[in-house]
């Protein structure tokens, strides 16, 4: 691959590795809450929103590190891109 096809696939594997956890971490305590939901027969649409903001919160804190070391080297090779005028 070229330089610029390789960058892309590289950036576009990096935004997948940093947001596929989150998003599965979100649908797994979204449905939870829905079934408790369901069970409780509690009608309030809040509850799951403000639940999956503190459980990504607290993802992102515990293992943002590791998460955002891909997103690191992409953007450390655009600027190597910046840098060389490519």
């Amino acid at each position: 691959m070229g330089g610029f096809a390789e960058f892309f696939n590289d950036a576009f594997m990096a935004a997948a590795v940093l947001g596929t956890p989150p998003l599965v971490l979100s649908a797994i305590v979204g449905l939870t809450i829905a079934i408790v939901q369901a069970a409780t027969q509690i009608q309030d649409q809040t509850l799951p929103q403000v639940v999956k903001l503190f459980v990504v919160a607290i993802l992102m804190v515990l293992a943002g590190a590791a998460l955002g070391q891909p997103l690191d080297a992409v953007l450390g090779r655009a600027l190597d891109f910046a840098r060389l005028g490519l």
